[in-house]
């Protein structure tokens, strides 16, 4: 994997919900982002960071905003995830407002790979992955997104 000298940093789960909204508004106008998650919850809170008093916004409602500056989410599911009824509700509104979904046979991985940084680690995009549990978060910046997507699907 090609990366810039740059090195990786970890954070608590919690963290989490300020790095999503980071690397969506470190992307670049036209540019797509890429949600890899068994289980997901467009529903679950994140924090804007450099708003006062950390201000909070639902995921859903993020991406929909960085859509209009055309930066384009694609998500990448699990078969896993099937019977989940959180994800199953996510997945539908995310079809309803035609949002790019992939299913891929038991993926495990968790990333959200953007085109300046990638976060890579073990918490699900869910209230549980990113507030409750205990959660490994690396994030580390990236200048090939392409490879960087191959790599971690491979």
């Amino acid at each position: 994997m090609t990366e810039n000298h740059m090195e990786s940093f970890s954070y608590k789960g919690k963290d989490l919900a300020k790095i999503i909204p980071t690397i969506y508004a470190l992307a670049n106008t036209g540019s797509y982002i890429y949600v890899i998650t068994p289980w997901l919850n467009i529903d679950v809170p994140l924090i804007i960071p450099w708003k006062t008093a950390d201000k909070e916004i639902s995921f859903i409602n993020l991406i929909e905003l960085e859509r209009k500056r055309s930066v384009n989410s694609i998500f990448i599911l699990s078969t896993m995830s099937g019977e989940d009824k959180e994800t199953q509700k996510s997945v539908s509104e995310l079809k309803k407002r035609g949002f790019s979904l992939r299913v891929v046979e038991n993926l495990h991985l968790k990333a959200i790979i953007g085109d300046v940084l990638a976060y890579i680690g073990s918490a699900n995009i869910t209230y549980n992955g990113i507030y409750n549990n205990k959660e490994n978060v690396t994030v580390r910046a990236i200048n090939n997104q392409d490879e960087t997507l191959r790599k971690l699907l491979g």
